[in-house]
């Protein structure tokens, strides 16, 4: 297996378990294109997620971005079981040690996500 390989294997692996995860504990609560904060979620809008199209619906992310399913707000933070929140902040610290991932890290601010609710 060539580094380029390993790189790409455990991108997919880290998505594919970080996606487990973000179902099994729904820290977002997805119901549709909606999220815990907003009706229009913010992370897949608002975000440079949002650039390329991303959603996430409840059947999961349509586009498998490492990155995007290993972060979330501090409002999703605050209101899902702190298992979930240390799971994908381990999966994250090690997709970071691979150049994976990046910054902005769990819990850390990102401009876009955690705007007010929509009235």
């Amino acid at each position: 297996m060539t580094e380029d390989e390993f790189i790409s294997f455990l991108d997919h692996k880290l998505w594919e378990i970080g996606d487990t995860i973000i179902k099994y504990y729904n820290p977002c609560q997805i119901d549709g294109n909606s999220c815990i904060v907003s009706k229009i979620n913010p992370c897949c809008v608002y975000t440079r997620f949002g650039k390329d199209g991303c959603q996430y619906q409840n059947n999961g992310c349509q586009n498998p971005n490492t990155m995007c399913v290993l972060w979330l707000c501090k409002t999703a933070i605050k209101n899902t079981n702190p298992k979930c929140v240390e799971a994908l902040s381990l999966l994250q610290h090690l997709g970071n040690l691979y150049n994976i991932v990046g910054k902005p890290m769990i819990g850390q601010a990102y401009i876009g996500a955690d705007r007010p609710k929509e009235k």
